[in-house]
């Protein structure tokens, strides 16, 4: 099985070693086997551009996203967890798809065995959502389905979604969730 990814550098964060984190990515990949789309590493230059970058990546056509380090992605870890595995060059680790811990062997897990315990893990969230004005909404929900309706929200600029663990009595099942299960 040929394992796809989008390997991405933003230059903010890179600065004068974007060339060192572009190499290292190429190197992560070609010791792994791992198949670069989209032609090789993808290069976002601000916070604007990477996200313009992320709306517009298909990620059923790949198995991880590939960065220099989890400080390039900050706040969209769990966003691209929902979609694939996350691997990090500095330090080298790993993080599963949907919510499993994070570890620092990078082999594809099963979307419905992340823990290789044949058990499907799923986590309970709190989500908040405001829709562009509309009430304040409070949902529980499991963590892939409120992150994928957190993603697209966020794309189609309908509503403010924020994810937290703060579960408390009496939230409302998150409406519709299955529709956003991977």
């Amino acid at each position: 099985m040929t394992v796809h990814a989008y390997a991405i550098v933003r230059l903010d964060y890179s600065g004068s070693q974007a060339d060192a984190h572009v190499a290292g990515l190429e190197a992560l990949a070609a010791s792994r086997g791992v198949e670069l789309a989209a032609g090789g590493v993808l290069l976002a230059q601000s916070d604007s551009s990477f996200c313009q970058l992320l709306a517009g990546l298909d990620f059923e056509a790949v198995d991880v996203v590939m960065v220099p380090s989890a400080a390039q992605i900050k706040g969209w870890l769990g966003v691209l967890r929902c979609s694939a595995e996350v691997w990090t060059a500095i330090p080298r680790q790993c993080w599963p798809r949907c919510g499993a811990i994070p570890s620092q062997d990078c082999r594809i897990r099963s979307q419905t065995d992340v823990a290789g315990t044949g058990v499907v893990a799923m986590s309970q969230c709190h989500l908040t959502v405001c829709f562009y004005g509309g009430p304040v909404l409070h949902f529980c929900g499991e963590e892939c389905a409120a992150l994928a309706f957190a993603r697209a929200a966020y794309i189609q600029h309908s509503a403010m979604v924020t994810i937290d663990h703060n579960l408390t009595p009496g939230l409302k099942p998150f409406p519709c969730q299955r529709l956003w299960m991977p």
